[in-house]
């Protein structure tokens, strides 16, 4: 007997090969009434001059309804797992889908490329295709420099390739407005191309679909959702920054396999839990986020500088600093304050300890250093709220590197959107300091991570994760 879910299935796959017989019996109707979907609109045209595209079966009324069902059938997780395409099954040939997908993975790999560089922008990449051939290539590769739709534009013409009449690949849509560089849709349309291929929109309040406006409006076909949950991963931060104009978090430790986040007495390689590797792709993640925060005690215990390196090459130089120290015991003379001029430090404190220290807080100002209040709750300190006030600073990707007891905090809290642990093979025994499976043991529910990955640092392991799902962001 079909379990529930698997006979409704059935009858869905039932229903779909009938109205793909139905459709090639229309093909052979010279009669047929039936309009094609426009690319450009999605909608049906009944004025088109084109012939009925064989391949575009159902309506879009029925094209939705179908999608609904099927996810009732096997739930919304399970159907973004199919990585189903609404125009693979509804709207184009099998063939013309998996070569939009071909192109559109060379583009993401290329975005990938600006990561560490090009941040607070999105990582974006664009691959340029005519008569079946890769001509043009190109990605964003520093804050403030051309875009990846102009480098690609520009790699075309300088192999001697001309983009006219190609088709665009391109991993977020392309923006219209202009900034510290031109807009893009205005290249792509000097450029005359006919077709933009776009992972996923860009939900900024300057973009939000004009962009795809504008390519249409130029003549230009235009559609959104190729790839589009790889693209969306690759910059979630953005999408929830310009959503909501608050920092995307993520809480990040080193831990031996028995869940310590130190030596002890400072044995090891310089105390370190983690290996040279590992330390490295620290130091790049360092230099993707605006914002580095700990808790006071890391800072009294470890006198850090909490700064990437190498820094990068292109502005922000440096992520801001940021220390909860509710209390405002912050010493004077660490290394984040005597730094405080060349890269920014943001102070969190309490109201009151803010007034008991006017003096300090005078001190502090004379040598750059900004004093935000992070306000009291029940028994604890609202992080929601200084989450929201980091936003207004421009902090798009917020690292949480605390110890156990500001990770732990963060979590229950509900403020953090991603996870990064690195494991090393040491059971470390009495050696070790900190467990933080005791202090996580606080946390009232259980987290679930999505979208995870493991990578491996010469023994070391990186397991990475998302809080939500990536429909979601």
């Amino acid at each position: 007997m079909l379990l529930p879910n698997a006979r409704k299935l059935f009858l869905l796959i039932t229903k779909i090969s009938f109205r793909v017989c139905e459709g090639f019996c229309i093909k052979a109707k010279p009669e047929n009434t039936s309009h094609p979907v426009d690319f450009n609109t999605g909608m049906t045209s009944p004025n088109s001059s084109h012939q009925p595209n064989p391949y575009t079966l159902l309506h879009i009324d029925e094209k939705k309804t179908i999608i609904n069902s099927i996810k009732e059938a096997i739930g919304s997780e399970g159907f973004e797992r199919t990585r189903i395409r609404r125009d693979a099954w509804f709207g184009g040939e099998m063939n013309e889908q998996s070569q939009d997908e071909k192109y559109m993975q060379m583009a993401l790999k290329l975005a990938g490329k600006g990561v560490g560089e090009v941040e607070p922008n999105p990582a974006v990449g664009c691959v340029i295709v005519k008569d079946g051939q890769v001509i043009g290539r190109g990605w964003h590769k520093k804050f403030g420099q051309s875009h990846a739709e102009i480098n690609a534009i520009e790699d075309c013409r300088s192999s001697g390739n001309n983009p006219a009449g190609a088709t665009v690949y391109v991993t977020l849509e392309p923006c219209c407005h202009e900034g510290k560089t031109g807009a893009c849709t205005k290249a792509l349309i000097e450029a005359h191309v006919s077709k933009v291929v776009i992972a996923a929109g860009d939900p900024s309040e300057h973009l939000d679909g004009k962009g795809i406006e504008q390519l249409r409006e130029a003549g230009i076909k235009a559609g959104v959702g190729v790839c589009e949950q790889e693209a969306k991963l690759l910059n979630a931060w953005f999408l929830k920054y310009a959503r909501k104009q608050r920092p995307w978090v993520i809480v990040k430790w080193a831990q031996s396999i028995d869940g310590k986040l130190a030596w002890s007495n400072s044995e090891g390689e310089r105390g370190w839990i983690s290996n040279e590797r590992s330390r490295k792709d620290v130091h790049k993640l360092r230099r993707s986020v605006q914002g580095i925060l700990v808790g006071i005690n890391t800072v009294l215990a470890d006198d850090p500088l909490l700064t990437a390196r190498p820094g990068r090459t292109s502005y922000p130089f440096q992520p801001a600093r940021i220390v909860l120290d509710p209390e405002f015991v912050i010493p004077l003379d660490c290394k984040l304050v005597t730094t405080a001029k060349t890269s920014k430090l943001i102070i969190a404190v309490t109201e009151k300890a803010m007034k008991a220290n006017a003096e300090k807080g005078k001190e502090l100002l004379k040598e750059g250093v900004v004093v935000i209040a992070i306000p009291v709750k029940g028994e604890g300190y609202d992080l929601d709220a200084l989450v929201e006030q980091l936003g207004k600073f421009e902090i798009a990707r917020l690292l949480v590197e605390g110890g156990a007891e500001t990770i732990t905090s963060f979590l229950k809290a509900g403020v953090v959107d991603e996870t990064r642990v690195y494991i090393a093979p040491k059971i470390l025994g009495s050696k070790g300091d900190v467990g933080i499976s005791e202090v996580m043991g606080k946390l009232a529910e259980a987290v679930q991570l999505y979208h995870v990955t493991v990578q491996k640092f010469d023994g070391d392991v990186c397991l990475n994760g998302f809080l939500r799902e990536a429909h979601n962001f």
